[in-house]
């Protein structure tokens, strides 16, 4: 298979990437390093068939014999959507896919197999044009498999290649349908005997990347000189995503999210010119923040009256004005950082994989982060959701014939300053970083090990996002609640009117409210937080992923592999 890569540079100038990937047919199985599409018809035909084979016309042979055993095309594609792609590759597709890059497919194999793969393992959107052999099921649903060149024509004239395709001829076609004054690079990967043709084609300045132990591997190394693309070679789906992920990066990091525009029309390009200048002169931390925020506080926006419901069962509470005030850099800052210590923590201990410690690990340490950054937002929050008129419950110092303490948020910010300076306004700090810290850290890892498990055909549908990040939220926030409690009564104990010494610590906070008002305090409220978490967790996930996809971030393995300088990689020109 041959995929073409476009990436539009700063300079206006044009980079093709053209990919021949291998794409599975029967079985990428142990590996998966590259896949192939047929069960190799032509030396099936042989030993079915007898004679020589023709290759799509020895496969056509294979589906009429098929045919007369009852077998329809419905049966062969549900053999085939049982065919096994490794992860790693799925991954480096949508990655490539992600970044703006237009990929190709040009494959000997024929259109219904490499479609229904594609289509299964959701990846038949992410390529632009598949160039291969024909196929028709006809009324009796017989699938039939046609040549891609005329064999009644006279052939192409290649000696390299087999009758029914040159891979090379296609690169050609490829190259002279591009704008003359754009600037062109392929990178082709490939495993067999007819994706030689097409790396001789390549000249400096291209990359071909052939399978180890393969075919193609071995004609190359019989003399590499001929080839005057770089070469670089791959065992696994592993590797193969490395490289090919590398190999992007090298183009033109800051360049990824200006592609896939190439196809489009100039009056479509045109429009919306000045709100995608802005979006790609955008670093990504930045349109992480972005996405972050937005989800953030379109979240709050929408739980907003359960928040109330449930900081009443806490304590009597008021005031919703200065929740997404606070919820907005809370959020932004934690998406964006969960990110950033992905990444840190990846170059710093890349023993430690891209598992559940770190998704823990990150998730923690971004929750404290953005903690520490907006507590003081938090802060004022409560105060001003605790500050009721004229409540009998609650005996509140300085409300006098009905006047609030606070007239907002600037003035509830400039009294606790003067009353208490900067230690007054990181009151509480301390149990709100100890809930943070597993809270954050729980959520992130129930919502990524949930993704990781379900099948990738449907990792992309809202319902399963909402579905796992509410789950992930629900979770956390059972173990952390208590926390939670102590925290909100240590930020408003100086409200309270009371004769009893101030409480200063978290331990001491916790004593006094099992003492007083029993341990099921420490819970009073959380059947009415999950009304609030459910909800709140799940859009914040769905719209961070969909506000992500918008502003053209780069997946994580695409930035986690453009950032690690330090992995050389293998090439046959050392």
């Amino acid at each position: 298979t041959t995929s073409s890569v476009q990436l539009l540079k700063k300079n206006k100038s044009t980079i093709t990437t053209t990919t021949a990937s291998t794409i599975p047919s029967g079985g990428d199985g142990g590996d998966s390093g590259g896949f192939r599409l047929r069960p190799h018809p032509d030396r099936w035909g042989q030993r079915q068939l007898g004679g020589d084979s023709d290759g799509p016309h020895s496969l056509d042979r294979m589906m009429e014999e098929l045919h007369l055993q009852g077998k329809t095309a419905a049966d062969i594609a549900e053999c085939l959507i049982r065919t096994p792609l490794h992860p790693r590759k799925i991954a480096a597709i949508k990655s490539a896919h992600a970044i703006g890059c237009d990929l190709r497919i040009i494959s000997d194999a024929n259109q219904f197999f490499i479609e229904k793969i594609l289509e299964h393992h959701g990846l038949l959107g992410c390529f632009s044009q598949i160039v291969t052999n024909p196929t028709l099921v006809d009324d009796e649903g017989r699938l039939r498999i046609s040549p891609y060149h005329d064999l009644r024509s006279p052939p192409h004239g290649c000696s390299l290649c087999p009758s029914n395709m040159c891979k090379g001829l296609v690169i050609d076609q490829i190259r002279a349908a591009m704008p003359q004054n754009e600037k062109k690079m392929f990178i082709y990967l490939g495993d067999g005997k007819g994706d030689y043709c097409p790396s001789l084609k390549l000249g400096e300045g291209d990359h071909v990347m052939p399978r180890k132990e393969y075919t193609l591997w071995n004609r190359i190394r019989s003399n590499p000189t001929l080839v005057k693309a770089e070469i670089h070679e791959w065992t696994d789906g592993e590797e193969l995503e490395k490289i090919l992920l590398h190999l992007i990066s090298t183009v033109d990091v800051e360049g990824y999210t200006k592609t896939g525009r190439m196809g489009k029309k100039r009056e479509e390009r045109e429009t919306g010119m000045f709100l995608d200048g802005i979006i790609e002169s955008m670093p990504v931390f930045a349109k992480e923040l972005v996405a972050g925020g937005l989800a953030g506080g379109f979240a709050k926006t929408v739980v907003a009256p359960l928040e109330r419901i449930k900081i009443l069962f806490q304590k009597t509470p008021r005031g919703n004005g200065a929740s997404v005030a606070r919820i907005v850099p809370y959020a932004a800052l934690h998406y964006m950082t969960y990110e950033q210590y992905r990444r840190w923590i990846i170059l710093a201990f890349p023993d430690m994989g891209r598992g559940p410690v770190l998704d823990l690990v990150a998730g923690s340490l971004s929750g404290g982060t953005a903690v520490l950054f907006t507590y003081p937002l938090d802060l004022v929050r409560t105060k001003l959701a605790y500050q009721v008129v004229g409540s009998s419950k609650v005996n509140i110092r300085g409300v006098v014939n009905n006047e609030q303490v606070y007239r907002g948020i600037r003035d509830c910010f400039s009294k606790t300053f003067k009353e208490s300076g900067l230690r007054g306004l990181y009151r509480g700090v301390g149990p709100s970083l100890y809930g943070i810290f597993p809270y954050a850290g729980l959520k992130f890892y129930f919502y990524e090990e949930m993704k990781r498990h379900v099948p990738e055909e449907h990792k992309k549908h809202i319902m399963v996002k909402l579905v796992c990040g509410s789950v992930a939220g629900l979770l956390g926030q059972t173990f952390t609640y208590p926390l939670d409690v102590v925290r909100r009564q240590m930020q408003v104990q100086r409200l309270s009117s009371s004769n009893s010494a101030e409480l200063k610590g978290t331990i001491e906070t916790l004593v006094m409210i099992m003492q007083k008002q029993g341990w099921k305090q420490l819970f009073s409220g959380l059947s009415i937080n999950y009304l609030k978490v459910v909800p709140s967790v799940a859009i914040g996930f769905t719209v961070y992923d969909v506000m992500k996809s918008c502003l053209r971030v780069p997946s994580r393995d695409v930035i986690e592999v453009v950032t690690d300088k330090r992995h050389s990689q293998p090439s046959l020109h050392s």
